[in-house]
């Protein structure tokens, strides 16, 4: 991920508070800061953890996933694909 990619996520972040970001890394899916608190909220077993980025010097509150637990979780919750990242779209604001 470069500081492109760590500001366009964070903006979105702050724009869209009733969304879930995840990004790919290897096989397992990452939300980050207010994602990954709104991601913890509804998969418990999501594992919590920080992504250092030393080259920029920023850390990142991270929760980690698979998408099969996000799917078995989030049943009829509308999941948009971009890019390079997935959009969970929440009912609440």
């Amino acid at each position: 991920m470069n500081l492109i990619d760590i500001l366009e996520l964070e903006g979105r972040n702050k724009t869209y508070k009733n969304r879930i970001y995840l990004y790919l890394n290897g096989n397992v899916w990452r939300a980050y800061e207010e994602s990954a608190r709104l991601l913890k909220k509804r998969v418990p077993e999501a594992t919590s953890g920080n992504d250092v980025f030393p080259y920029y010097e920023v850390i990142l509150g991270a929760a980690y996933t698979t998408l099969e637990l996000v799917m078995n979780r989030m049943k009829g919750v509308l999941i948009l694909v971009r890019d390079n990242y997935i959009e969970i779209c929440l009912d609440e604001k």
